[in-house]
């Protein structure tokens, strides 16, 4: 039968009283004091009786000294409390906690994450995940799909990934690789020549189902309501980065696509830092599933556009793709790990 760590505790507590008062004894050999008391009331423990040595109050279990103080205040009231019992108590009830904390593998205090990106929205955005009650890897991936939104340019769920996450509970650590494949039908003739096609330089797009595959084994809020967080990034709006800008301005000449153009240059202008921007289809996109965008309308439409710049992509490349989990390679560094 298992039995919950609050359980446990709770049974403890309780027969601790119980047991102690039937068997055991004050450092100097005398009975112990009952220590009944109703945890109800307001105790004043401003003073302990004279005859009782702090010694014996701190040879015993702090639970137990919580309940004698109880009982002692109604005896007298003469003797002030000394400010290093005070100390004491607090210390050995740290050194439990602790130690309850080592053997029964249970939290017993609130620990606060941090996240950083290279963009406030999105760190504040992996910030509020943890806040929420989010994992690591939550506020991770939810960081890491805002940045593809906000920084197009450097990264977003075109391309692929390495994740490695350590869980501190198993002691464990694990490398989740989705790096983009290249297209099953391409070769090295293809890429060996003078202009090289745009569609040739498409792989197989691993960001989703990699960061998915991190939250299937890491995730504690649903994959919709972090991918959501994202997506509401797109739809509401942001506004345009220096470094984004900058990349806009780069390209400014070259043959683009229409949505690009749209999206980017409106009105024939490049977007300037600190222009607001909104990327609807975006967050359509990325609220459209997964299996939409490996198997579904979506991977057609990823595919077609391939095509047409002159890659060989396929449907079977984008249903076949898979992520991979590896243990990381260790080892010494100044004779340490």
């Amino acid at each position: 039968m298992n039995i919950s760590p609050e359980t446990k505790l709770n049974n403890q507590s309780t027969h601790s009283y119980k047991s102690f008062a039937a068997s055991s004894q004050l450092a100097d050999g005398s009975p112990p004091t009952d220590f009944t008391c109703d945890l109800n009331k307001n105790y004043d423990v401003s003073h302990l009786p004279k005859e009782v040595p702090l010694k014996q109050l701190a040879s015993v279990s702090p639970n137990l000294i919580d309940d004698s103080l109880c009982n002692l205040k109604e005896k007298e009231k003469d003797t002030p409390v000394p400010l290093y019992l005070v100390f004491t108590i607090f210390a050995v009830g740290v050194t439990i906690a602790l130690v309850l904390h080592i053997y029964l593998g249970e939290s017993l205090v609130i620990v606060k994450g941090v996240l950083v990106s290279d963009h406030e929205r999105c760190t504040a955005l992996g910030q509020r995940v943890l806040r929420d009650g989010g994992s690591s890897v939550d506020a991770a991936i939810a960081a890491v799909l805002c940045l593809g939104v906000v920084h197009p340019h450097v990264s977003g769920i075109g391309g692929g990934g390495v994740m490695m996450v350590h869980d501190i509970h198993k002691n464990k650590t694990r490398v989740i690789d989705f790096q983009g494949n290249p297209p099953e039908t391409l070769t090295e003739e293809m890429l060996h020549v003078s202009e090289l096609k745009e569609g040739l330089q498409v792989g197989v797009p691993g960001m989703l189902r990699g960061l998915h595959h991190a939250h299937y084994l890491y995730g504690s809020l649903p994959w919709e309501d972090v991918v959501a967080r994202a997506a509401a990034v797109a739809r509401e709006g942001f506004s345009v980065s220096f470094s984004l800008a900058e990349a806009i301005s780069k390209v400014k000449g070259e043959q683009l696509s229409q949505r690009f153009t749209d999206t980017f240059f409106p009105g024939g202008r490049p977007l300037r830092s600190g222009s607001f921007l909104r990327m609807p289809g975006l967050a359509r996109v990325l609220e459209a599933g997964l299996a939409n965008f490996y198997d579904g309308n979506l991977s057609q439409e990823v595919v077609d556009v391939v095509h047409v710049n002159g890659g060989v992509l396929s449907r079977e490349d984008m249903h076949n793709y898979s992520v991979v989990v590896e243990q990381p390679f260790e080892g010494l560094f100044n004779g340490k790990y």
